[in-house]
């Protein structure tokens, strides 16, 4: 009985002509059978190479992402726009080698399903490499807007839309409206003691303008550089609506509300959304002993009576930390805010204890913030890895993803 036929193999070394991978070194022996096709190649030797390359130039991408952002932690006119430019160059182009790179290794070295465990290995991490080399793309636009970034104004005029309402615009105004209903569905009753003293029912300010100004105040902060967490609080908050639309740019949100009735119902609804990050306090702005504890305060008018504003105000001022942000929806009750140590930096926005000079630098470090804000929920961004700096970088400037 015959045995099975024997194949005669010979094995000749590659360095004749290049090899077809880019990444395969041409003293890479190639053992073919006579008259056959491609049987073994010396594959560990062979990723080795890759994923040490693949290391080397992910760290080189690494670092130049950190380079870059942290010449984006001064404000805007204390950089240095030519050593940002250059940075900049630096992280695009190390990213386009790692991108062509990865490529070329995707397209060429696919292990089989009978493939070693270690070349399955070197085929995850390279695809994960991709997966975060692909964030690029979200942080290439938010970044090329800070290498000369543009100057807006705080608060832009609201100007009339020609035309007949949106169905959108009827939509948000219907949702505002339930809104606040909800929150408070006692706004048009007010107690005796309440309106004895001057204080206004539970009137909402605009959400529009109020968005503006919010958004506006956010930019300030932002250019003052603040810590984390920056709290904010609406002095004569009624049910919450404002407190609740604050927390798209603050870390925590709180109201102050004298009465009681529109307390309660407030309550329950920003407990109901996020209990973690804001709430309602029930107290008098008079006696309110709390003021220091904040970075940003807010009020329309709570009190009718002149005399009585002016007191509340007053507290106020006396309280606030340096560098408070007031965002005061109809101006301050005060005339003479100068002599109290208060400057203005855009129409509804004022900051405390600073001079006339520093406002002015302020002013213009705000105005060249980016107009993006937090949001109310952060989406999720999955591990960013390497990007993580550049994202914090990127925020505390106003730019998200």
């Amino acid at each position: 009985m015959a045995g099975p036929a024997r194949t005669s193999w010979s094995c000749r070394p590659t360095a004749a002509r290049p090899p077809r991978h880019p990444f395969v070194a041409s003293n890479v022996w190639v053992c073919l059978p006579r008259g056959g096709i491609l049987a073994t190649v010396r594959l560990m030797d062979t990723l080795v190479r890759l994923e040490r390359e693949r290391v080397k130039l992910e760290e080189r991408l690494a670092r130049d992402v950190a380079a870059f952002s942290d010449l984006l932690a001064p404000l805007p006119a204390e950089r240095d726009a030519d050593q940002v430019q250059e940075a900049w160059n630096a992280m695009a182009s190390a990213r386009r080698r790692f991108a062509l790179f990865l490529k070329r290794w995707a397209d060429r070295a696919r292990p089989g399903a009978g493939a070693d465990r270690r070349a399955k290995a070197a085929e995850l991490a390279m695809r994960a490499s991709q997966a975060q080399l692909r964030h690029w793309g979200r942080f290439e636009t938010i970044t090329r807007a800070q290498l000369a970034p543009q100057r807006r104004v705080l608060i832009e005029a609201t100007t009339a839309r020609d035309g007949d309402p949106e169905v959108t615009d009827q939509v948000v105004a219907l949702f505002l409206d339930a809104v606040h209903n909800l929150a408070n569905p006692m706004a048009y009753a007010q107690s005796e003691t309440a309106s004895r003293l001057g204080f206004h029912r539970d009137i909402p300010f605009p959400m529009m303008s109020f968005s503006k100004m919010l958004a506006g105040g956010y930019r300030v902060c932002l250019a003052q550089r603040r810590a984390h967490p920056v709290r904010f609080l609406d002095v004569g908050s009624g049910g919450g609506t404002k407190v609740l639309a604050a927390m798209i740019c603050f870390d925590r949100c709180e109201g102050l509300e004298y009465e009681e009735s529109y307390v309660a119902p407030g309550s329950a609804l920003l407990t109901a959304l996020a209990p973690d990050r804001c709430g309602l306090l029930h107290g008098d702005g008079l006696t309110f002993d709390g003021y220091g504890g904040y970075d940003v305060i807010y009020y329309f008018r709570p009190i009718a009576n002149s005399e009585l504003m002016l007191q509340l105000e007053d507290r106020i001022l006396e309280q606030a930390r340096p560098g408070t942000v007031l965002l005061a929806a109809s101006g301050m009750a005060a005339q003479d805010w100068t002599q109290k140590n208060v400057q203005k930096i855009a129409e509804q926005i004022y900051v405390t204890g600073i001079s006339a000079t520093e406002a002015e630098r302020l002013r213009d470090a705000a105005e060249q913030m980016g107009t993006m804000v937090p949001g109310y929920t952060q989406r999720s961004h999955g591990d960013l890895g390497y990007w993580q700096p550049l994202y914090e970088a990127c925020a505390q400037n106003g730019y998200f993803l």
